[in-house]
Formats: C-alpha cells, sequence, structure tokens
C-alpha cells in the first residue's frame, strides 16, 4: 500500500506532467500555470478538487464575480466531467478561456451558460430568466410584464434569423462576430477589463513556488 509521502510524490509527478502538457496547448506559460496551481491549492484546502463552493470564492475573491446565479452556470460549463467539482485541468482552462480565449471560446462559454436548459438553444423563456436575474439582485418582477415581452421580442428578432422560436448558438455566434455587446448581453460570464488585468498581474507577480 502506497504511503501519504508516496501518494504526494505521485501527485506533484501528475501536476507537472498536466502543467508540461498544457504549457504546449494554452497561452499560460509553465510559471503562470505554477501559480494558477497554488491559487487552486489555497481556495481547494486538502482536497484535490474545487467545490462550487470554492470556485465561487476564486470567482468572486480575484476575479469580481458578483452574481450568485451566473457564478453557478460558470462552474457548471467549467465542470466538463459533470462530476460537481473543479479539477486542476478544468480550472486552468476554465481560467485560460476568461483571460485568453478567443472570440469563438467565450462565446461558446456565454452561449452555454446562457442554454439552462442544455440543449444548445435558448428559448423565450430562458432570455425572461436570464434578464430577471442579470437586471436585479435578488430577481424581481418590478418590471412590467409588457416591457419585458417587448425586451424578448426585440432579442429574438435581431438573434433568432431563421424564426424558428429559438437561438441557436450558430445565430448567437453570429450576432456577436456583427456586434460584441451581444457576447454578455444575457449577463456576466467573462471578468471586467479591470479584473482581467489585476489577475494578470498576480499570475506575473513574484510568488514563491512550492
Amino acid at each position: 500500500m502506497e504511503n501519504i509521502m508516496d501518494l504526494r510524490k505521485k501527485t506533484k509527478l501528475d501536476e507537472l506532467h498536466l502543467i508540461e502538457s498544457l504549457s504546449k496547448e494554452l497561452v499560460f506559460d509553465k510559471k503562470e500555470m505554477q501559480r494558477i496551481l497554488n491559487i487552486f491549492k489555497e481556495y481547494a484546502e486538502d482536497s484535490c478538487f474545487l467545490s462550487e463552493f470554492e470556485f465561487s470564492e476564486v470567482l468572486h475573491n480575484l476575479l469580481g464575480f458578483t452574481d450568485s446565479f451566473f457564478i453557478q452556470r460558470i462552474f457548471l460549463a467549467a465542470d466538463t466531467e459533470k462530476d460537481n467539482k473543479i479539477g486542476l485541468e478544468e480550472f486552468i482552462r476554465i481560467l485560460h478561456i476568461m483571460l485568453y480565449g478567443r472570440i469563438d471560446d467565450k462565446i461558446k462559454l456565454c452561449f452555454t451558460c446562457y442554454d439552462l436548459d442544455g440543449d444548445l438553444e435558448v428559448v423565450r423563456e430562458n432570455v425572461t430568466s436570464l434578464i430577471l436575474e442579470a437586471v436585479s439582485d435578488p430577481p424581481t418582477r418590478d418590471c412590467t410584464a409588457d416591457a419585458l415581452q417587448d425586451l424578448v421580442e426585440m432579442i429574438f428578432l435581431k438573434l433568432d434569423k431563421d424564426k424558428d422560436g429559438v437561438i441557436s448558438y450558430e445565430e448567437f455566434k453570429k450576432a456577436c462576430h456583427e456586434d460584441n455587446i451581444w457576447i454578455e448581453a444575457f449577463g456576466q460570464c467573462l471578468p471586467d477589463h479591470q479584473h482581467r488585468s489585476g489577475f494578470l498581474v498576480l499570475l506575473e507577480s513574484n510568488q514563491e513556488e512550492e
């Protein structure tokens, strides 16, 4: 049976191998990923994974996210293994999209967050729910039903090009390329410029590496 020291060595080797592998694929260099690893360990405490709460703490404390609904949507998008926790590779990849991702990567992330039913399309009910979440915290029905319906209809008039009553990923992507205001039109899924810059400074700062 492996003792604790052997397990720690194995974990460390796995981490180094992952960093080496991802450094060939992503914009992050090895030092930046080592610092991301340190952040991961700080928030994960004694675990090899981040819980939804721990992940939300990272987004809130380091990237300025405040809306719990959209933080949860980002967590679900980041959890590609669908095991209700975030592993190191998932953590690195979601941060890479947020900080260095290509426009299509960011569009895909936002659409995934807006696709509340997980069926690769956004329906009117989804847009209504997203708008209510985005405009007030906690969400209220203060805005009149008519005004909300008019806004939803305006959005579908612009985005639903084939008039089938749903916004597909391709329709959303096309609209975002035409006007990037649509990328986060239904709620914040990416860090703002100030917090993005601050996080990059954190990654570039001189930190003690483990």
